[in-house]
């Protein structure tokens, strides 16, 4: 076991050997420096020890500043708290199948990998591996290339702690293809947890963290995570591999943007499969070519999405996507819990693709610049609204619930399936769509809304059901043709309680039992085509409608 020392003053421009049990100590002032593609320091021992508080650099292509090849029991221990360089990698280091034990690397001061990674361990295998980046510390590199390339397969615990920057090069004219940190995918994927702390900054050429593995990510208050041209967090995962979440606390701001270079994709956070989000901060998506790719707040397959009060998730495009990356239907159900705003300026607020049982629990604001705010897709859907939501709601098909004490701007409709929609005390404006549905328009001035005769039946047992009819609401059919003998869309025309005469485009109404039944014929063939029934309506004059 030896130990060497570079001190102030002194440079060696040889190759230096760090073997099992050695030291290498540089001071301040002291360098390590090497030309022609050559590395500065080769690590051959599994438990040797770097502290560098100097120089270490290597110049020419191909050449790592401190390069690492292990087998066997790792107790690897490197602080830099000086300057690590290279033309093409910082800092390479790898392990054979099997190899066990400790890897931990400090960051004090400045790696650059130049036109390569920063750190490059993703041939590196052992029982855990730590990373710590220190507040003021920076590892970066000239953007071509991935900064940070952690760990090799799932036998692997990493952990990231970042308080300082970890950021890609900027390439001049042209997008940055480097990621800030690529837990690459070997061996089934990299599970992997990071930790970005209030000074932090993770900030890619193209996405900020990303992965194909379980995850556990937390950005604290103040720090941010950025993709410049990509996600701020892009994970591949997928059903097929076993994978299972990527857990994301957010208190800070997380951000996939555009930087008007190709196909970029600027969701703030892009999973694939599952996703455990909790968002106290910001979750952005504001950019992308919309064309091929669009800039989603949150874009994932399926999971929990918890928005905070203090939270808000945005994008260019949809707030939160839930499919399968390709606008096709999602792997699993989504609950989504949301105290805080969610909006989406040219899509939906929320938008749900697939037939899962979805369920939303809005308390804060589901808003959309553009029409729908939230739509919840097939499946048997429940959604309860004490909040606002600024748009139409789409339950789609299925036999969905909504309720809620909130308001909605927009219409609420129902879509396919018997559903049970209930409004709240304004002026609401329900559609239940195809199916046999229950309809409560609760205090306010409510229209209920027909746009064909499939969305209700046409006898009293089949027939959509309005719980609550009263003076101030209305009943619209001004979408329904009520001749279809005749050319062009007809009105209605409401004969009281007469019998139909066979004429098309009749509208009469019926007491049975207690409750008034509307049916209209639109043939003529003096039966009804749909009916709607009014429950415990008997007064006919509280009836409006809009034909």
């Amino acid at each position: 076991m030896a130990r060497i020392r570079v001190r102030n003053g002194e440079t060696v421009t040889t190759e230096t050997l760090v073997g099992a049990g050695d030291a290498l100590i540089i001071d301040v002032g002291g360098a390590i420096a090497r030309s022609g593609g050559v590395p500065a320091v080769r690590l051959t021992g599994n438990n040797a020890v770097v502290r560098n508080a100097g120089t270490i650099s290597a110049t020419g292509a191909n050449g790592a500043a401190v390069l690492g090849s292990f087998s066997g029991v790792l107790d690897l221990r490197i602080t830099n708290s000086g300057s690590i360089s290279a033309d093409s990698v910082a800092v390479s280091l790898a392990s054979t199948n099997g190899s066990t034990g400790k890897v931990r690397f400090i960051n004090e001061g400045d790696i650059n990998g130049g036109a390569g990674n920063a750190l490059a361990m993703r041939d590196l295998r052992a029982t855990s591996i730590s990373i710590t980046n220190t507040e003021g510390a920076t590892i970066t590199n000239a953007g071509t290339s991935d900064v940070v390339r952690p760990g090799h397969d799932a036998a692997t615990s990493i952990r990231i702690d970042n308080a300082g920057t970890i950021i890609a090069g900027i390439v001049a004219g042209e997008s940055s293809s480097g990621d800030a940190i690529d837990f690459q995918p070997r061996d089934g994927g990299v599970r992997a947890t990071v930790i970005n702390r209030a000074t932090g900054l993770i900030e890619g050429g193209k996405h900020g963290i990303t992965g194909a593995n379980d995850a556990l990510i937390v950005n604290e208050a103040g720090g941010a995570i950025i993709g410049r041209n990509g996600s701020g967090i892009n994970y591949d995962t997928e059903a097929a591999d076993g994978d299972g979440f990527v857990t994301v606390v957010n208190h800070g701001l997380i951000s996939g943007r555009y930087d008007g270079f190709g196909d970029g994709d600027g969701d703030g956070v892009d999973v694939d499969y599952l996703v455990n989000i909790r968002n106290f901060g910001t979750i952005e998506g504001i950019g992308a070519d919309n064309i091929d790719d669009f800039g989603d707040g949150i874009a994932a397959g399926g999971g929990l999405i918890y928005n905070e009060a203090s939270g808000t998730i945005f994008g260019e495009f949809n707030g939160i996507l839930i499919d399968d990356g390709d606008r096709n239907g999602a792997y699993a159900e989504t609950a989504l819990v949301n105290d805080g705003s969610i909006s989406g300026e040219l899509g939906y607020g929320v938008r749900f693709i697939g037939e899962f049982a979805d369920t939303v629990i809005n308390r804060g604001t589901i808003s959309t610049a553009a029409t729908v705010a939230l739509d919840t897709g097939a499946g048997d859907d429940v959604v309860r609204n004490d909040g606002t939501i600024t748009g139409h709601i789409l339950l789609g098909a299925g036999n969905d619930v909504y309720r809620g004490a909130g308001t909605v701007s927009g219409a609420t409709w129902g879509g396919g399936g018997d559903d049970v929609i209930v409004g709240a005390a304004g002026d609401d404006r329900i559609n239940g769509g195809e199916g046999r549905d229950r309809l409560t328009g609760g205090a306010g001035d409510d229209v209920f809304d027909f746009n064909g005769l499939t969305d209700s039946g046409a006898t009293a047992t089949s027939a959509d059901r309005i719980m609550d009819f009263s003076a101030g609401d209305r009943i619209r059919l001004t979408a329904i043709d009520a001749n279809t003998l005749l050319d062009g869309d007809q009105a209605f025309t409401f004969v009281g309680s007469a019998a139909f005469s066979g004429a098309a485009g009749e509208l009469r109404i019926e007491t049975v039992r207690g409750n008034t039944v509307v049916y209209g014929d639109v043939d003529g063939d003096l039966s009804a085509d749909f009916a709607v029934l009014l429950v415990g309506v008997t007064d006919a004059s509280v009836l409006a409608f809009n034909l």
